[in-house]
């Protein structure tokens, strides 16, 4: 049941008001229609959550509130921003008031930052796009700016965003979005990449400013207890149609559950993957033509993985945990140490670094990687099915039963058959990472390596996602790397933690024990960070909002 007080408010005292909202994306045979006559207020200081599983219309309606849905979308109904009519807005118009009034934090932080400008100039070209400060002045604020989100300003602010970590390149929106003090502030998704300790500083560093500038905050989630926590209403939306619009106050979650035992007891005679005193530096400019070993990002890690065994790489974001993945990868290249797999149970371990270009590349397949960002790591102009038919086509060019085989890929991520004639930009970000991760596994990897893959996913299908995994280390073997913030994950899942800080590991041992005993302070800050650890914590179920 929706809530009387939402449904009967004022418009005219509203921020937002949005009336029968109904949104068709594409033409054709394959246009999709993500919102269905959907009513939502938002009133001045507010802050409403939109939460539903992965492609329940969640970024369409805040896309459609920004006046960032494209050409290609057809839209009903009505949006009032401020009493004003802006359904009918041109595109200068629509600029000018975002410019104005809306600031937006994408999913995305990486395809929404441009790859040839320095971090600075593009906080402060939010300022300078307006004209409203000269350039001098716009790099003052912007670097301000950047220090209140908790960014080194000397460090990051010249930085370009590639050499940043996935947390701080949201960190970076964070900062350009809340630059002119907006009367709405919309967050996709926007602590997806960030760990929890980060995330609780962002979202308190918003509350702040919030009760300060009375802006209101739509809050696009898939995290029920973070939306429990941090909103004062939760929408929830299912295949484009509000279900339920209620007081925060009466929405109830699950506990916890119980951090995963450690279990596979009888694989763990020789690891899987065995990563010895591993050491990461990037290089720098030195000159007009050398570069030199620029500081160290990974520093002597050691970590082992057996058979049908997963373990958690948990760490604040800018630890190097992305790097770390990478290196074992050999995506980049280590400075020192060593690194080594075993493709048999039993076999002779082979050494990963010395292995030459064309041996490196028959190895490959049995790594599936699934990246932080989905949609980057997709060909934007290949259909999901090319995407899955190379994939299986990776160890041999066999297309016998290909047909079925992909249809399975898609069942086991929780894909549609729909989804195969979809573009990368077609997909949400929940289905991209569904796509991504389906690929990784039609390559029958013997290790998979996650980072922050689960982070996008609406907890139905994670659950789903961590099912299929279980069988898969049940019966294959699969060894798993999971970089994650998300300790619910972790919990569900992993046999043994990581902690990582600085480049190294600080702590790690069997799931339940870091979970109930943790012993480094890092991880006692990650764990106390968590939405729901200390405050507005309820008993019941997910569901319970429709």
């Amino acid at each position: 049941m929706r809530s009387t007080r939402v449904m009967n408010a004022d418009p005219r005292q509203a921020v937002c008001v949005v009336r029968a909202l109904s949104v068709v994306l594409g033409r054709g045979a394959g246009a999709v229609r993500a919102l269905d006559r959907v009513d939502l207020v938002i009133r001045p200081g507010e802050r409403v959550a939109v939460v539903g599983e992965s492609g329940s219309g969640k970024t369409t309606l805040a896309l459609a509130i920004a006046r960032l849905l494209g050409e290609r979308a057809q839209c009903e109904g009505t949006i009032h921003f401020n009493g004003r009519d802006i359904s009918s807005l041109n595109r200068e118009e629509a600029r000018a008031l975002r410019g104005a009034s809306i600031g937006v934090v994408f999913q995305d932080p990486h395809g929404a930052l441009n790859p040839l400008m320095r971090i600075e100039d593009q906080v402060a070209e939010a300022w300078t796009a307006h004209g409203r400060l000269a350039r001098a002045e716009a790099l003052e604020r912007a670097r301000a700016a950047l220090a209140r989100v908790g960014l080194d300003v000397e460090r990051h602010a010249r930085a370009y965003p590639h050499e940043l970590s996935g947390g701080m390149r949201q960190r970076v929106q964070i900062a350009m979005a809340l630059a002119h003090g907006p009367a709405l502030l919309i967050l996709d998704e926007p602590t997806t990449a960030l760990d929890t300790v980060t995330q609780k500083r962002i979202f308190d560093l918003i509350d702040e400013l919030r009760a300060a500038q009375e802006f209101a905050v739509l809050l696009i989630t898939h995290d029920l207890p973070l939306a429990v926590e941090r909103a004062d209403r939760i929408v929830a939306l299912e295949r484009g149609r509000v279900l339920s619009d209620r007081s925060a106050a009466d929405v109830e979650i699950e506990s916890p559950r119980a951090p995963r035992p450690q279990g596979m007891e009888a694989r763990r005679n020789q690891p899987r993957l065995d990563v010895l005193n591993l050491g990461v530096s990037y290089s720098v400019r030195s000159g007009w033509f050398s570069r030199a070993r620029g500081p160290r990002i990974i520093d002597g890690v050691s970590l082992a993985i057996a058979p049908g065994e997963a373990l958690a790489l948990v760490g604040n974001s800018g630890s190097g945990k992305t790097t770390l993945v990478r290196a074992i990868l050999r995506l980049v290249e280590a400075d020192d140490g060593a690194i080594f797999y075993r493709r048999q149970d039993a076999g002779d371990p082979i050494d990963v670094r010395a292995l030459s270009a064309p041996d490196l590349r028959a190895v490959r397949p049995d790594f599936g990687i699934v990246f932080q960002d989905p949609v980057a790591s997709l060909d934007p102009r290949r259909r999901a099915r090319q995407v899955l038919r190379d994939a299986h086509l990776v160890r041999a060019d066999d297309t016998r039963d290909l047909s079925a085989r992909i249809a399975r890929s898609l069942d086991e991520v929780g894909l549609e058959r729909h989804h195969l004639d979809r573009f990368p930009h077609q997909l949400s970000g929940g289905e991209a990472q569904r796509l991504c991760l389906a690929r990784a596994l039609a390559t029958d990897p013997r290790v998979l390596v996650l980072d922050e893959a689960l982070a996008s996913l609406d907890p139905a299908t994670r659950k789903r996602i961590l099912d299929v995994l279980e069988r898969l280390r049940a019966e294959r073997g699969l060894a798993c790397l999971l970089v994650t913030h998300d300790l619910g994950s972790v919990a569900a899942f992993a046999d043994r933690v990581a902690v990582l800080v600085a480049g190294r590991i600080v702590e790690s041992g069997p799931n339940e024990r870091v979970f109930t005993e943790p012993r480094h302070a890092a991880t006692r800050a990650l764990l106390d960070a968590r939405p729901g650890s200390g405050q507005r914590q309820r008993k019941v179920a997910p569901q319970d909002l429709a």
